[in-house]
């Protein structure tokens, strides 16, 4: 089941979280309907890197402004801030006793908020 989907701030990029524990970063590509017609072009979303660090469903995810990063919110009781170009984890964050189901990042990218189903925020 997918959990969450969000586009990223520069509209090329989707993101997607579901119970797989998967995150997958879809690309938005166009290509030409019919050779040498404009005006006749195919939109498509491919998928372009899969993030695998949770080890249960994923609930929540927030691009930065930049699009370059992506924080993702699990059950697993932990965020994890990713540096999507390279599919890597940047930081883990982790210290919530309960399910993590919401995320966020300030749009000067300083702070990133998690809130958790223990009653909790952090920031």
């Amino acid at each position: 089941t997918v959990n969450c989907v969000k586009f990223s701030s520069n509209g090329r990029y989707l993101a997607s979280a579901a119970d797989d524990n998967l995150i997958i970063i879809w690309e938005l590509r166009i290509r030409p309907q019919e050779f040498g017609k404009e005006g006749s072009e195919i939109l498509t979303w491919c998928q372009a890197k899969a993030l695998r660090s949770h080890t249960q469903d994923v609930y929540d995810l927030k691009w930065s402004n930049d699009s370059n990063y992506l924080i993702s919110g699990s059950i697993d009781n932990s965020a994890i801030l990713w540096n999507v170009q390279k599919a890597k984890v940047v930081q883990r964050l982790e210290g919530h006793s309960h399910f993590v189901q919401g995320v966020s990042i300030d749009p000067l990218f300083k702070y990133i908020l998690t809130l958790s189903s223990d009653r909790t925020v952090k920031i």
